[in-house]
């Protein structure tokens, strides 16, 4: 009987443990998720100047001179980090030799536009007065959030460079050009790009971007998509390929093909989130196998001591 009842503490004390441990994992997890949730691209960074449109929607149509390339909020560029919280922009793109942007926006907003002309190309931000200055361990840089009610912007030239750390929405019609690079830290939330001719093609993706391009690329593409990006290139031609998918924590990039797709499953993020939650069920696992076998002995246990009390109480009628 002794050995029943030590063997019944063992059996709860182990099942208490995975229990613990399950919660401690589960406890990460949520953790790790409000973690990644948060911060700048979470409109709950303080230190940011907010710009609140109240005006009406109108247009603004700018001339300019001959560019190429497209800086469009471009935080490598300018060290500013623009991030919308109401509407994010519409980004079209048209290949043309007019040379204008056209945007349309709340009043106030597009007074505070700034547009000017850098590197055989342009930039588009707003004004530097706008931006607060933000400061912490790793680096500094000047924030600012923008809530507008509309947010549309059409380029005319034939860019053949666009980099951009906003989230936007994208339509970009490609030019004939050598070379063609879209280099994206922010997020395209729905884009295409098509058209492409071009001899060399450079597609770079984060957070959880979704693009698609068409045409050809003549000579060779690189495409890197990290995060939790998907980019579709079924209907590109392409000749030579440099492919590299990277995950973020509880995320999975790919790039489609025409006769494939690439995962990110070789990642470390991936491989580290499968990680996580095979060991939480593992954990949970464990608690109810434990559980249930300590319940199985104590029924036993109560069973044998239930028989014995029985037969006592009739050894002891006269």
């Amino acid at each position: 009987m002794g050995e029943e009842l030590d063997r019944m503490m063992w059996l709860r004390r182990w099942s208490y443990t995975f229990l613990v441990l399950f919660i401690v994992a589960i406890a990460v997890i949520i953790g790790l998720l409000i973690f990644m949730n948060t911060g700048d691209y979470y409109g709950t960074n303080k230190d940011f100047n907010n710009i609140v449109a109240q005006g009406e929607v109108e247009s603004k149509t700018i001339e300019l001179d001959e560019f190429s390339k497209l800086y469009f909020f471009s935080q490598v560029n300018q060290n500013q980090r623009t991030l919308f919280t109401n509407a994010i922009p519409n980004l079209k793109i048209v290949d043309s030799l007019e040379y204008k942007v056209e945007i349309t926006s709340n009043a106030d907003i597009l007074d505070k536009i700034d547009i000017f002309a850098k590197e055989e190309g342009i930039c588009v931000s707003f004004k530097d007065e706008h931006y607060n200055s933000i400061l912490n361990t790793r680096k500094s840089y000047r924030g600012l959030y923008v809530d507008a009610s509309k947010f549309d912007i059409t380029v005319y030239a034939p860019v053949s460079y666009l980099v951009s750390d906003a989230e936007f929405n994208l339509d970009f019609e490609a030019p004939n050009v050598q070379t063609l690079v879209v280099a994206v830290n922010g997020e395209i939330s729905k884009g295409r790009i098509y058209d492409v001719n071009s001899d060399a093609v450079g597609i770079f993706l984060s957070g959880k971007s979704d693009l698609a391009i068409s045409g050809e690329s003549k000579e060779y593409t690189e495409l890197l998509v990290k995060h939790n990006s998907k980019l579709d290139v079924s209907e590109l031609k392409m000749r030579v390929i440099s492919e590299t998918t990277a995950s973020q924590l509880f995320a999975l990039s790919s790039i489609k093909y025409a006769d494939r797709v690439k995962y990110s499953f070789d990642n470390i993020g991936f491989i580290i989130t499968v990680a996580m939650i095979l060991g939480s069920v593992l954990l949970f696992v464990g608690f109810v196998v434990f559980r249930i076998l300590f319940l199985k002995q104590k029924k036993e246990i109560d069973q044998y001591i239930e028989q014995v009390e029985t037969e006592g109480k009739f050894l002891q009628i006269p």
